[in-house]
């Protein structure tokens, strides 16, 4: 009776290791299989800003300075004439 109990245990040992090397064949094949795999890098396209416009911000930002300080100059003239007027 005990012969037949090993067995039987023995039996079911060897239809595990059977599952498990079965299951080891699956994931190595396919690991190799992903190893083979080429990934083409994506091309990513970036939009260039022509350089007409780059140049005409730059204008317009010059002009606004200009006239900021232009302004700038004509207040603080304000002020002193004011100052010079109320000291008089």
């Amino acid at each position: 009776m005990a012969g037949l109990l090993l067995a039987d245990k023995t039996a079911s040992v060897e239809d595990k290791i059977k599952e498990a090397r079965a299951e080891l064949a699956e994931r190595d094949a396919e690991l190799a299989s992903l190893r083979n795999v080429v990934v083409e890098p994506e091309r990513i396209e970036v939009p260039v800003i022509p350089q007409s416009v780059t140049d005409s911000l730059a204008e317009m930002a010059a002009r606004a300075e200009a006239l900021a300080s232009e302004i700038e100059d004509k207040a603080q003239d304000g002020v002193r004439d004011k100052a010079q007027d109320g000291a008089q």
